[in-house]
């Protein structure tokens, strides 16, 4: 009779290895010396011509006292130190499931990866998985594969290219943290789940774009990414949380969809690139230093989120132009502005509220907007009254009486002057000029 002899290809090597040579079990026990040994219930390792073989069904389980051994009170490879520079997982086969699952720490450490064929069979790939092998620089993913652990590629630093396939649901914590040559990512649809501090520090990282299918940024995602320049956020996006893209130094642009609710504290502190931003009205809670260290020069928001946006960040900064342009959605962003910024010139010229030749806006009735001199003659000027900032609540350039309440002052002398009129400091603010840090209290 004749024997049937099934073929693996060895796509490193260009040979063709006997699925025979495989035992079907490890005959010289199991040792990391072995010709082959354990490495699951039902599967086997096999290292030949650099490249390591792992046959057989369900879990390749390296984390376990049976099929792993003990490194600082966890379990790791056998094969850890073994030469070898590629691995080929074996899919499904006529009777078997293939391997389905690549256990947590099963290549941690591999000093000399470079190379890895996973097969649709696998679903899963645990965490730490790929921890720390630094000569890997691509990988394939195949849409069987649903999740991808913690920290399953940190410090991969060789790591330039992921290719994840649709069917993909969850990307762990700090699944990719420290992959510092990480170029090219692009995540699926199916992705409904990026865990915490997934991308931080993958500092090479330029771009992403983040599905509809996912619901939050969670703290630290792209945290330290310094060359992050481009972020599309998807219409599913409901929060951003803390730290999300504190340090992404060169981020220039990025939507807040309106389907966002939260911005997280430190959020987006030290973006110093980010230049233009719409903060959409669905945003309710805008937390302490979200924006530290952003000099914006165009910001879209409405009057209410302007409010949030100043209590977080403590004030406007002019963008590199010494101007910032707001545009606001809803309700009274000049009326706040001015209020806020009242006693600085600086900050008014730099809104737009203040000519930037000037020191103040001038009206026909009150002043020629450079001395604070009258220019008309049947006013007088006390230029020794000042209203310091704390005691001008507004700025609003209103010099409008009523003739009723012209005739209800009282005359008082002071010296030759005849002041017609005592003003409240509110109203004081009003019809004074603002001159640097203080209100010019003009007598009629």
């Amino acid at each position: 009779m004749n024997k049937k002899i099934l073929y693996i290809a060895n796509v490193v090597c260009g040979t063709l290895l006997p699925l025979e040579s495989f035992a079907t079990t490890c005959p010289n026990g199991t040792t990391l010396n072995s010709t082959c040994w354990k490495c699951g219930s039902d599967c086997y390792g096999y290292i030949q011509d650099k490249t390591l073989y792992i046959i057989g069904n369900g879990i390749f389980d390296t984390n376990s006292k049976t099929y792993g051994k003990s490194y600082y009170n966890d379990y790791y490879p056998k094969w850890r130190d073994a030469s070898y520079n590629s691995v080929i997982i074996q899919g499904k086969t006529s009777g078997g499931t293939g391997i389905t699952t690549i256990s947590a720490n099963a290549f941690h450490g591999v000093a000399n990866l470079q190379s890895i064929t996973i097969p649709n069979s696998v679903t899963s790939i645990g965490d730490n998985a790929f921890f720390q092998a630094r000569p890997l620089q691509s990988i394939s993913i195949p849409s069987s594969v649903k999740t991808i652990g913690d920290a399953a590629f940190a410090h991969a630093t060789g790591l330039k290219n992921v290719s994840l396939h649709s069917g993909l649901v969850s990307i762990g914590i700090s699944a990719f943290y420290g992959a510092s040559n990480l170029e090219n990512i692009t995540i699926p649809n199916s992705v409904t789940q990026i865990g915490s501090s997934a991308f931080e520090n993958a500092t090479a990282l330029t771009s992403i774009n983040i599905p509809d299918s996912v619901n939050s940024i969670e703290s630290g995602t792209f945290r330290r990414c310094t060359n992050l320049q481009s972020v599309v956020l998807g219409s599913g996006i409901k929060s951003i949380g803390s730290e999300a893209f504190n340090g992404a130094s060169n981020l220039k642009s990025i939507n807040i969809p309106d389907s966002v609710t939260s911005i997280g504290t430190h959020a987006f502190k030290n973006a110093s690139s980010l230049t233009a931003l719409i903060i959409p009205d669905s945003v309710t809670t805008i937390s302490q230093s979200a924006f530290d260290g952003v000099n914006l020069s165009d910001l879209t928001t409405s009057a209410e989120n302007l409010k949030k946006y100043f209590s977080a960040l403590g004030g406007l900064k002019a963008g590199a132009d010494g101007k910032i342009n707001i545009t606001c959605t809803s309700g009274d962003c000049e009326t706040f502005l001015k209020n806020k910024y009242k006693n600085n010139t600086a900050m008014l010229k730099a809104l737009g509220f203040l000519p930037s030749s000037t020191e103040a806006a001038s009206d026909d009735n009150t002043t020629d907007g450079g001395n604070g001199s009258n220019t008309n003659e049947n006013e007088d000027q006390h230029s020794g009254n000042e209203i310091s900032e704390n005691s001008a609540p507004t700025d609003i350039m209103d010099n409008s009486e009523t003739s009723s309440q012209k005739s209800a002052d009282q005359p008082m002398a002071e010296g030759n002057r005849r002041i017609k009129r005592i003003y409240t400091v509110e109203e004081a603010a009003r019809v004074s000029k603002p001159t640097g840090n203080t209100f010019m209290l003009r007598y009629k």
